[in-house]
């Protein structure tokens, strides 16, 4: 299994239209590690059984209370509780939605016209300004009777909207900590903020036009000012900039900083605005970063889609915690290293040497040469390729680029061993 997720996420930085197309023999396409990692009937079998639960418990589709996660529901609890578990962010935390692309069947599919993805299914994550993903919960829809947030927020907080329910389920841990909370204008009400301030949360956000005092919406601002309305510790404020932006917070005031301009003119910013651009792009930061090496295929059924989905963002998350604790590698380098983990070795052991010889031998340049002296007057191998069919044959040639140094015959076999896949045949 260790060896299926490390092709899963080779595949991810080894880009092809279809997963058939990892083990084409074709010289100009060809891509010899996956061939020899695994044979690709082996992969499909394992890809086809590869399941998280057990069917046979699984309620049937007509029942009422039946769980639209189930067949994921175990690695849903055991990542979450590892990211948890593994590091505490900062002070500054933000809360955004991110979409899985998935244009297949599934009833919780979500469309999302401002996202790039646009359709697929949504996970409301909980991140650090640099993307660590420490919470993160799957929609199923308002629909889905087991999508009740009640039982996760407390009980002084069931009577607010599912928006702010949503948003204190992934907030849990963090409430009553001095944290300080990112949110955009989906999730700002000013109904959650004073909730959260009785929880001694501090929280930032963009606001609707709806949702701020009309006193402050009817104010007229000029380009490039602000208006501000103060009600106890929530200020709210007014920005006219190429467009009208709307901002709620409890964790700064109105005060203004200077922002450079084109033709070398200042502008008066506030804080709070300046504050929001550096701590909520965590969730964007997490999907552009696995947008490059995006390892889902749009035939998997979305259960196994969403399985590599969060594998994917658990990789993520390691290379975050690897760059906290002084790292330097960056994302492309770290999953490389991943995968030659998972490929190679077996728990603190390296596996056996032949795996790697398969990778080297159909790769590279490779030149025969002379077995060099020895006591031997005649230094002398068995060919690789004649033993393996059966056949004692000495030779006094070897390849010296393939990490076994293989004796192989002059002729056919040398050729055989570096371009077939299976050179005994």
């Amino acid at each position: 299994m260790r060896k299926f997720i490390g092709i899963i996420l080779l595949s991810g930085l080894v880009h092809k239209s279809q997963m058939r197309s990892f083990w084409t023999s074709d010289p100009l396409t060809s891509t010899p590690a996956f061939s020899a990692l695994m044979k690709r009937d082996r992969f499909e079998q394992i890809m086809k059984f590869f399941h998280f639960n057990n069917n046979k418990n699984e309620p049937p589709h007509t029942a009422n209370e039946r769980d639209r996660l189930y067949k994921i529901r175990p690695l849903l609890e055991q990542l979450s509780n590892s990211f948890q578990n593994a590091f505490t962010p900062e002070k500054e935390i933000c809360i955004d939605e991110s979409l899985m692309l998935y244009k297949g069947r599934v009833i919780f599919r979500q469309y999302m016209p401002l996202k790039r993805a646009r359709f697929g299914i949504k996970i409301f994550c909980l991140t650090d300004k640099n993307g660590y993903l420490h919470s993160f919960s799957v929609y199923t829809g308002k629909q889905d009777p087991l999508y009740n947030v009640d039982s996760l927020v407390p009980q002084d907080a069931v009577n607010l909207s599912l928006t702010a329910k949503t948003t204190l389920a992934l907030m849990g841990p963090f409430l009553d900590k001095g944290y300080h909370l990112y949110i955009d204008n989906w999730y700002t009400s000013v109904a959650l903020i004073e909730y959260l301030h009785q929880r001694k949360t501090l929280v930032t956000g963009t606001a609707r036009c709806d949702r701020v005092p009309k006193a402050l919406k009817n104010l007229p601002v000029a380009k490039g000012q602000t208006a501000s309305l103060c009600k106890g510790p929530l200020l709210a404020q007014k920005f006219s900039d190429k467009k009208m932006v709307y901002m709620m917070t409890t964790g700064h005031t109105a005060r203004t900083m200077p922002r450079a301009r084109r033709g070398g003119t200042e502008q008066a910013l506030p804080v709070s605005i300046d504050s929001y651009n550096k701590h909520m792009g965590g969730v964007d930061r997490l999907d552009q970063l696995i947008e490059p090496y995006d390892c889902t295929r749009k035939t998997v059924k979305w259960y196994r889609k969403l399985a590599v989905h969060l594998i994917q963002l658990t990789v993520l998350n390691a290379w975050n915690l690897h760059r906290y604790s002084g790292g330097k590698l960056a994302v492309i380098g770290f999953m490389r290293q991943v995968v030659g983990n998972l490929v190679f070795h077996q728990g603190n052991f390296i596996a056996e040497p032949s795996m790697n010889e398969n990778l080297l031998r159909l790769t590279g340049r490779h030149f025969i040469e002379q077995i060099p002296a020895t006591a031997k007057e005649r230094p002398q191998k068995r060919c690789r390729v004649c033993s393996k069919k059966g056949v004692r044959r000495d030779v006094r040639y070897h390849c010296p680029d393939c990490p076994s140094k293989p004796g192989l015959c002059l002729q056919h076999c040398f050729r055989a061993y570096h371009t077939l896949e299976c050179y005994w045949e």
